[in-house]
Parts: C-alpha cells; sequence; structure tokens
C-alpha cells in the first residue's frame, strides 16, 4: 500500500490541508465559517490573492488553465471477484480467497483514492476559475455603467474655420431650438398618454355601469318568473334571461 501510495504522489494532487483546517473538522463548520476558511486559503495563493482583493481586475490576470489530469498507471483489480458466487470451500481455500481480495480491495482502495485527489484539484481549479469571471463581471458592469462627458457641442469641429460671435450665436440657437425640440417630443408624448388613460377611465365607468345595469335586469327576471310561477304560468312562456354582455 506505501509503495502504490507513493507511486502516485508525485502525479496527483495533494490531499494535505493547511494548520487552519486542522484545527477542527470542517464538516462541523457553519457556512459563514466555511467560506472565511475558503477566502483565507484563497487569498494566501498568489494566484487567488487577487480575486479576494478589492482592487479592479485588469487584462493582466490570466485566466486559470483547467487541470485535466488522468489518473498514473496502477494496478487494476480484477472487478469480476465483486460477480463471484462461492461455492463450497474449505478453510485453506477461504484463506487463499481472502487474500486475495484483500489485495485486489487494497488496489480499488488505492484507484479511489487517487480519483478523489484528481477531482479536488478540479473542483479548487473551478473555484479559482468562477471568482475571476465574478470579478470579470464587475469590471464589465463598471464599464457599461460609465456615462459619457456632459457636454454640447455648438459648433461643428469637424473642420478648421473662423468662428465669428455670429457663428456662436447661431450655434446657441440651434442648441436652444433643439432643446425646445426635445421638449416638445416630451410634452406630445405625456399629452398622448394623458389621453389615454382619460379614456381609459371613462371605459372603466362605462363597464362599471353596464355591469351594474345587468345586474339588476337580472334580479327583475328572477322576481318576474317567481310571480308567473306563482300564477302557475308555463316555464316555456317565461321571458328570456338577459343576455351577459
Amino acid at each position: 500500500m506505501d509503495s502504490l501510495v507513493s507511486q502516485i504522489s508525485s502525479s496527483t494532487p495533494s490531499c494535505q490541508r493547511s494548520a487552519l483546517c486542522l484545527e477542527a473538522d470542517p464538516a462541523l463548520f457553519t457556512p459563514s465559517k466555511c467560506i472565511w476558511t475558503l477566502y483565507a486559503a484563497i487569498s494566501s495563493t498568489s494566484s487567488g490573492s487577487c480575486l479576494i482583493a478589492k482592487a479592479k481586475l485588469t487584462s493582466a490576470t490570466q485566466v486559470t488553465a483547467p487541470v485535466l489530469k488522468a489518473l498514473p498507471p496502477l494496478p487494476q483489480p480484477d472487478w469480476s471477484l465483486a460477480k463471484q458466487i462461492s461455492a463450497h470451500q474449505t478453510n485453506q481455500e477461504l484463506q487463499c480467497e481472502n487474500e486475495r481480495l484483500h489485495v485486489h480491495l487494497e488496489q480499488a482502495s488505492v484507484i479511489n483514492w487517487a480519483q478523489e485527489s484528481i477531482i479536488e484539484g478540479a473542483h479548487a481549479t473551478l473555484v479559482i476559475q468562477n471568482l475571476h469571471l465574478l470579478k470579470l463581471n464587475s469590471a464589465l458592469h463598471g464599464k457599461e455603467k460609465e456615462r459619457g462627458p456632459n457636454h454640447t457641442l455648438v459648433i461643428d469641429l469637424s473642420k478648421s474655420q473662423v468662428f465669428s460671435s455670429a457663428a456662436v450665436l447661431e450655434g446657441l440657437w440651434a442648441q436652444e431650438e433643439r432643446k425646445k425640440a426635445e421638449e416638445a417630443q416630451k410634452k406630445a408624448k405625456a399629452d398622448v398618454r394623458a389621453a389615454k388613460k382619460e379614456v381609459q377611465v371613462k371605459l372603466d365607468a362605462e363597464w362599471v355601469r353596464i355591469k351594474a345595469d345587468h345586474k339588476n335586469n337580472i334580479t327583475e327576471w328572477k322576481l318576474t318568473c317567481a310571480n308567473l310561477q306563482k300564477d302557475g304560468i308555463p316555464k316555456k312562456n317565461f321571458p328570456k334571461a338577459p343576455t351577459q354582455p
């Protein structure tokens, strides 16, 4: 077992934990304790400290490459032993079979340990990459929120020319005209919305009146039918019910 473990120690990620994690069982940590432990472990690394810091992410910080590792060449257990059904055996045969099962189970344990180590390393890489994506998304969000300069171009500067006071006044007048046009457009849209709202209010009031009239008509119709029934008039001669609006 020791020889097999030493054989794969150089090919698989290490399962050793820091002294901070060895102080207590990680399974007993609260969610906040797990987060702070994770942050402390990441901040202690050169590739992860920049992802924990409050500084904005720049293009100089490269995305952590994925860790793609395969199992090293290890002795493979005979998995068919799990499906064999043993018949009656002697004591010596049982001892031999137990020794054989012990050897193959030990080999399976080493393979399982190596796979868990590889998965643990892959999960750690995913955590680092996720933090990088969060920082990158924050940086992109900041760029999207940047507002342009709030300056108004009074005069067209696309060509070299000499400007007089009349040209400046003309540019200012054009600027005022644009502002008036924008205000007029806003007012027109507001008037349209107000008109639609007023029409909707009238329609709602009319609908309420129609429903109230229908309710009164239904009440009168039921009363009329009750009186006709008392007088012994057949139902086929009853008046029709008011139509649903």
